[in-house]
């Protein structure tokens, strides 16, 4: 089959940490994956993740932190599914070709489902009985399965509700997904699955735990290949990630500047009280409005091509050494797990490498963000912005009020189901 139907998912828990998260985007944002499945992202002050140029996330955060979310690298057609979704619990369709397989992100609270996570999967897999599903997150559940040595009761109830819904398991042997160290002594389970409709079960394949993915991480990610049967749409695309996006000097300035304008007239950007901002509020007042100054640059001027993979421009051979030698000692730790060999030191020094890679990456991040800063002056970031915010006015953003796709009759007073494309994503919202 031609390679361009095979589509490579990557999935991983982030700890809500903000390190790990930037090495995990980082690491995804230069690799072939199309997809990322991500269990307990950084949300920082607020309830969301925070854009990332390149990639849309679908999240549904509504009034709660998000814990699950997907990330979709640019110009792979899907739609978010908000009536299925929740904050911990995103559901994507691809519209890559006729068969419009769902793909799920999801996270469960060890202990207590404290989100009823698995009653919303369920909610889903009744819904779409007839539809190719893969689900893959962090369910803090064990089972033989998927390689556990025992069965706990979250594991029992992933089980029963694959049995009742047509699921396969597509875990592969038995390393594990989470490691720790607790008391000196390295901890380790497989709490991280996949799961995928028993129609498609044999079409995801190469499935293997990713070491190197975010080596920041007490989880290791998990990565395969989705090949989509009879696909006619060429999914795979190279992605510009250079920090010069568009080519300014080929820009129509006048289409720039209506566009910017059309934008805010229709939206309320003009009425916003800036001083009267909290923290997260100013977020996402900057998010928006970066948002619209994207919106305006694609329409009137060309993205650069596609170049080669890079590093964030605040990166050093000082932190790619601490990587790699973060990943080439979990490695070792693993080879001598399989041969049975003594694992307590090199449990401890994993854990304070990784103590100190984390560190350092933080500190590089934060100077480079305040170094930015104090470059920057009024006249040359903001004075154009600032002049189209005082000449131009506020809109509300279109919405889809039928459902043409489902086979079902739509209800009788029309319930909005798609909002405008965002850099957070596209979404089906009730």
């Amino acid at each position: 089959m031609d390679s361009t139907n095979k589509m490579q998912i990557i999935q991983c828990n982030t700890d809500r940490s903000k390190h790990c998260f930037t090495d995990f985007t980082n690491y995804f944002i230069n690799s072939p994956h199309s997809v990322a499945l991500v269990s307990e992202p950084y949300t920082g002050a607020g309830n969301e993740v925070k854009a990332i140029r390149g990639l849309d996330i679908y999240q549904f955060g509504k009034d709660s932190r998000v814990k699950a979310c997907i990330l979709v690298k640019d110009k792979i057609p899907c739609l978010g599914l908000s009536q299925f979704s929740s904050p911990n619990l995103s559901v994507i369709r691809l519209q890559a070709n006729h068969t419009h397989p769902h793909i799920a992100s999801a996270y469960v609270e060890p202990n207590i489902d404290e989100a009823d996570t698995l009653h919303k999967i369920e909610h889903l897999l009744a819904h779409h009985s007839n539809t190719r599903c893969i689900l893959g997150g962090d369910f803090n559940g064990w089972h033989p399965l998927w390689g556990s040595a025992r069965a706990n009761t979250r594991g029992n109830d992933v089980i029963e509700l694959a049995l009742a819904h047509d699921l396969q398991v597509c875990n592969v042997g038995d390393t594990p997904t989470f490691e720790t160290i607790t008391h000196g002594r390295l901890r380790s389970s497989i709490i991280d699955i996949t799961l995928a409709s028993s129609s498609i079960h044999n079409y995801i394949t190469d499935w293997k735990v990713n070491l190197d993915a975010c080596p920041s991480s007490q989880h290791n990610a998990v990565d395969y290949t989705y090949t989509h049967p009879h696909s006619h749409t060429h999914l795979h695309t190279k992605h510009n990630t250079s920090t010069f996006l568009y080519k300014s000097n080929k820009a129509n300035w006048g289409l720039f500047k209506d566009s910017i304008s059309t934008q805010l007239t229709n939206n309320d950007t003009l009425d916003t009280d800036i001083h009267s901002l909290n923290t997260t509020q100013l977020e996402n007042f900057i998010d928006s409005l970066t948002e619209i100054i994207h919106t305006a640059c694609r329409a009137s001027m060309p993205t650069r091509s596609s170049g080669s993979a890079c590093k964030p421009p605040w990166w050093t051979e000082s932190l790619e050494t601490q990587k790699q030698e973060v990943i080439h000692t979990h490695h070792k730790l693993h080879a001598a797990k399989r041969a049975g060999q003594p694992t307590d030191s090199l449990a401890a020094q994993l854990h304070d490498i990784k103590a100190r890679y984390a560190a350092e990456l933080k500190a590089e991040s934060t100077t480079h963000f305040k170094e930015f800063c104090e470059l920057q002056t009024k006249e040359n970031v903001w004075s154009m912005t600032n002049r189209l915010l005082r000449e131009s006015a506020p809109r509300r953003p279109p919405t889809l009020t039928s459902d043409t796709t489902s086979g079902r009759k739509p209800p009788t007073s029309p319930i909005p189901l798609t909002t405008t494309p965002s850099r957070r994503g596209k979404s089906w919202k009730p």
